[in-house]
């Protein structure tokens, strides 16, 4: 049911984009895990300090 809302607000391609968005998967390396969760600590500080339009998000 969950599903069949959410596609009835965004539309079956946009639904299915972040269906199959949601089920890949990547590879990240050690390294590049660092400053991931650097980047991320710092957009949730931005966020607890009052400044969300800091937040740009993170994508692989």
């Amino acid at each position: 049911m969950h599903g069949e809302w959410i596609e009835a607000k965004i539309g079956k391609e946009t639904y299915l984009e972040l269906r199959a968005a949601a089920n890949r998967t990547c590879q990240i390396k050690k390294h590049e895990w660092k400053g991931i969760v650097k980047t991320l600590k710092w957009q949730l500080d931005k966020m607890n300090e009052g400044y969300p339009e800091e937040f740009i998000g993170w994508r692989a």
